[in-house]
């Protein structure tokens, strides 16, 4: 893993696996998307969550499923394929990069996963 600036972090390709970091917190687990220009000047990104992305169409209805899902205990779906602006327009903002290494050992140990209930 390496901690990488706003700057490194625009020229990183997508599909770059990520969190959000600030000096000693690490914020959930993301996948880099397209890095978005102006007049080519990196300004934004793109990026798809993979922690806590309830499908949902509208924050009414995120807010819904999960106070449903909390009294109820019923299972609800995720989406995975809706993307995030980041928006954050903070030059300071730093980024933790999992490097190829990382990322096999935390699909290996999600694949254990499989078949728990």
């Amino acid at each position: 893993m390496k901690i990488v600036n706003k700057q490194e972090f625009y020229k990183l390709p997508a599909g770059t696996l990520f969190s959000f970091y600030e000096p000693c917190i690490f914020t959930g687990i993301n996948i880099k998307g397209k890095t978005i220009q102006d007049m080519e000047k990196p300004i934004d990104f793109f990026y798809k969550s993979l922690i806590g992305n309830v499908s949902a169409n509208h924050t009414g209805e995120f807010l819904d499923i999960l106070s449903t899902a909390n009294e109820n205990k019923n299972e609800f779906k995720l989406d995975f394929i809706t993307s995030s602006r980041d928006g954050i327009f903070d030059e300071e903002s730093l980024y933790a990069i999992y490097n190829t290494n990382e990322i096999l050992y935390l699909s290996n140990l999600i694949s254990t996963c499989i078949g728990y209930k």
